[in-house]
């Protein structure tokens, strides 16, 4: 089966809230933390394979590790039997299934095309954000 991006933003932004409930994470407000991260994991795959020479790129990075570590206190507050590799987990499903998922999609359809133009907006205004601001939203 073939995705456009549009496609494979949808559903890797949404791994990782589904992921996290076969580990035991499944609160709403688990979801609302989680959500904003995978939307954060699949714009990184798609800068780091679009947008490896854009000067925002350190930038972005930096934000998505803070809104990491953020919603990792957290989590851990929430669930705080549980151990960090157990929170580590998964963040990594989530990031891999983005890294797939994006991957595919830029394989097919290159980072020239217009859906892939429009992932790289989104990772462009993601740069700029405020973790705790994107949890608030």
């Amino acid at each position: 089966m073939s995705f456009g991006i549009g496609v494979a933003l949808y559903i890797s932004s949404g791994a990782l809230p589904g992921m996290a409930r076969q580990v035991g994470l499944s609160s709403p407000s688990e979801d609302h933390m989680l959500h904003p991260l995978g939307q954060f994991s699949t714009s990184k795959a798609v800068a780091e394979r679009c947008a490896s020479a854009n000067p925002k790129l350190s930038k972005f990075l930096v934000t998505y590790s803070k809104l990491t570590d953020l919603v990792a206190v957290r989590l851990k507050a929430a669930h705080p039997d549980w151990t960090q590799e157990q929170l580590q987990h998964v963040f990594d499903l989530g990031a891999q299934f983005a890294d797939e998922e994006v991957g595919q999609v830029v394989d097919r359809e290159t980072c020239d095309s217009p859906q892939v133009k429009v992932a790289l907006q989104r990772f462009e205004v993601q740069a700029d954000m405020e973790p705790s601001d994107v949890l608030a939203q």
